[in-house]
This record gives structure tokens, sequence and C-alpha cells, in this order.
């Protein structure tokens, strides 16, 4: 991978320095001169010589590394930021041979992971000074991974496939002997999450297996102190493996922030308990979607009325919001109309754009599109039912019209006791797949 301008530049400069010390003793502040060229602040550049792996090296030894494992690095396609960050994080890749650090580079890339070994040295850059033969067999650790029923052992029967995505998910793995992370699988499961669900979450989010087992159940309790119930303190935490995976207290820090935006304890329970990946995201992005909501006239009042109503409005990105409401427009609404359409059901957000656009376009044809105005819930019933009310009626001679449309969307039991026909029959009486098809066929 070709090297960016200013990692060529950064590269001349400690050649120039190194090639006019060729015959001389490299000293200390040689060392500190090279580091600065990599624009290491002073503290940074005192805690890479005091790391104990460097601080015994001689200053020719480590001036030698610090070239020859900074320009190995660039030219694998790391940023000098990338680089950096990782130095600070382990600053002991400095003492290490070029031999050994190429050599574990080809370790990952022949276990299979070619792709992602960039991603993975960024993640936890202490896997390179990680012995390799440990690299090579953590794979076939993670394959292991199970735990303990009634003194019966039971394996996850992770595939090789499997166990390499949880590697490269979080490299750090490679430090942790079988049998502590198989009693952190065991400490999730007593946390009262199904063993199934443990599989999936780890599988997700290999980095819970990072925490000491205690923190689990810490995590479990703060939601449980703020008025959670046990099952959804669980589907919070089962959605969600990664808050298990995090230090700062989630729950408290992000009800503060909701709290100031204007939502009731009531309404954040019921925000999170719905959909839990609204933790994942820092307050600035949910400030923002917000905010875009606003500029299309709703007040914080309305928006959090209808996050409350569609819980997962927070979780979708602003394109997506933009796009569904530019989308709704185009189909030959007006935006006021939209907009409050929009806030009478904001679910309107969760259909697909095909699915919606397919169940307006129809009913504009049967000349019932102002549904969307006059009650946009109704277009969650699925397009063959309606279809199939709609031809069922008019045969009995009960058209549906713009201002009465009642039948149309009627709940299904009252509907089979009054008329003696089920969903299904009807589906099958009339398929819209049928119309669909004949409506593609060509006309001579």
């Amino acid at each position: 991978m070709p090297l960016k301008q200013k990692q060529k530049k950064v590269i001349n400069n400690y050649h120039f320095l190194y090639y006019n010390k060729i015959g001389d003793s490299m000293t200390k502040e040689d060392i500190i001169k090279l580091l600065e060229t990599f624009t290491y602040s002073e503290i940074e550049i005192n805690k890479i010589l005091n790391s104990h792996e460097i601080s015994s090296m001689k200053p020719n030894t480590v001036w030698n590394r610090i070239k020859e494992n900074t320009e190995y690095l660039l030219s694998l396609g790391l940023s000098l930021k990338e680089l950096k960050m990782m130095i600070s994080l382990c600053p002991a890749i400095y003492g290490l041979s070029l031999s050994n650090l190429k050599d574990t580079i080809n370790t990952l890339i022949e276990q299979g992971f070619k792709d992602e070994y960039l991603v993975m040295i960024k993640k936890n850059p202490q896997i390179l000074e990680s012995n390799i033969d440990t690299i090579k067999n953590t794979v076939s650790k993670i394959m292991k991974l199970g735990y303990t029923d009634n003194n019966q052992w039971i394996s996850y029967h992770y595939t090789e496939k499997e166990a390499k995505k949880i590697f490269s998910s979080y490299p750090g793995l490679v430090g942790f002997e079988i049998n502590t992370l198989n009693d952190k699988v065991s400490s999730l499961i007593e946390l009262g999450l199904e063993p199934k669900s443990v599989r999936t979450m780890i599988l997700n989010w290999g980095i819970i297996l990072s925490k000491n087992p205690a923190s689990y159940m810490d995590k479990k309790k703060k939601f449980m102190e703020f008025g959670f119930t046990e099952p959804q303190a669980l589907k919070i935490i089962k959605e969600n493996g990664s808050l298990l995976s995090r230090t700062e207290d989630v729950i408290n820090n992000r009800s503060d922030f909701l709290m100031k935006l204007g939502y009731s304890k009531k309404g954040i329970l019921r925000l999170l308990s719905s959909t839990p990946a609204i933790l994942s995201f820092d307050n600035q992005n949910i400030e923002n979607k917000i905010k875009n909501l606003m500029t299309y006239g709703y007040t914080i009042e309305q928006v959090i009325a209808m996050t409350l109503m569609h819980t997962p409005l927070l979780s979708y990105s602003i394109p997506r919001v933009n796009k569904r409401i530019e989308d709704l427009m185009n189909l030959g609404y007006e935006k006021n109309d939209v907009l409050n359409s929009i806030y009478k059901f904001p679910g309107l957000f969760g259909f697909s754009e095909s699915t919606l656009k397919e169940k307006i376009l129809y009913l504009k044809e049967i000349g019932l599109g102002i549904i969307l105005m006059k009650s946009p819930k109704d277009l969650m019933q699925g397009i063959d039912l309606t279809y199939a009310r709609i031809e069922f009626l008019k045969e009995k001679g009960i058209p549906q019209t713009e201002e009465d449309y009642y039948l149309l969307f009627q709940d299904n039991k009252y509907f089979t006791k009054r008329f003696h026909i089920t969903k299904e029959e009807l589906i099958e009486k009339y398929s819209y797949q049928k119309y669909k098809e004949s409506k593609n066929e060509p006309t001579f």
C-alpha cells in the first residue's frame, strides 16, 4: 500500500537524522529527536522511553527498532495517527525486533485474518507482543467455549468461522486461558440469560469476555435500581451486549441527558426497554436526530411524543428519516400533510421503502390515497389482505370509499364473524400476487 505524502515526509525526516549519525553512537537525545519527528508530545515520549521493555535497551537498538518498526507498520497501511494511538496503548511495540513483528503479522494472515489484521492490531496492539503459538491456539480455544449445567459440560460448538469472527472483534482474547473464559460464560448464564442468548452475544460482542464477571451483575443491578424489571434489564443486556464491556454508568448517564431534553422517567423506561439500541448511541448523536426532526417544525414535546409512540425512531439515521419524508412528498402529498401523518403515526418510518410505496400506490389507484392522512396506522395492514378485502367487499356490493372504509381495516376477528370467511381464505381466493402479474402482462 503506497505511503501517504505526510508519512513520506516524516520518514524522510528520520532518514536524514539517521544518515547524519552513521558511525556514531546514538544517544537518548537522538531518540527524542526521532520521536519528535512523529509529533509525539513530551509526555508520550517519556512514556515510551520509560516503558519496561525499552528502558533497558541500548540507545542504538531502540533507535533502530523505532525506525524499522515505524516504517514497516506504516507500509501496512496504518496512518500516523493510528500508529501513535497504538504506541500510546502499547509502547512495547518499539521494543520488538522487526523479524518478530513481521512473524506476528504473517501469523495473523496465515490464520485467516488477511482482511482483519489491521483492525485487530489497532483495537488491541498488545497482540503484537503475543507468542505465535498462542495466537495460533486462540481460534481453537474459542471453539471450546461452553458452560457447565448440573455437572454436565455443554459446548457452544462455535465453528471455526464463528471463532475467527469473535477473535477478530476482540483480539484481546489471545491473553485469556480457556477456563477463565468459560467461567465468564457461566457468569453470564447465572445472570439469568438463556445459554442460547449468551452464545449469540459472544458471537456479536466478543469484548464482553474481557470484563470481570462481577461487573455483569453490577450492570444488571444498576438497570433494576433505575426502575427496569428483571426481564427488561435482561432484554436490554441481551440486545445490546456491548453495554457489559463499558465502564461508565450507562443508564444513569443516559437518563440524565434524556431528562434534560424533556423526557420523564416513565418515558425513559418505555423508550429504553422497547429499543435498547438507543443506549449504544452517544448523546450528541441523539441530540442531532431530535434537532433534525425539529427543523421540520415539530416542537421538542412533539418529537418526544413521536419517539415514545415509535421507540425505534431515535435509532434511525438522519438520512433515512429525511428520505422517508421526501419519498412521501414525491408520492403526491403536501409537506404539511406528510408531517401531520408522521406525527399521528411515526411508525411510518419503520416500513421498508418498497413496502410503503407499494401500499400507497395501490390505495391511490383505488381512490383511497387519503388513508395516509386520515388513518396512517391502517397502513400496517398487509397489502395482500387489503387487496383481498377490497375485492371481496366489492362483490358483496359494499364499496370502500374515502368517506367510509371502516370494513377495509376492521379487526380480523369481527370481520370473520360478520362475513364467515377467514383472513387466510380471503387471501387465497383473492390473490394480490396474481393481480400484480396480470397488471404486468403485455396488452395487444
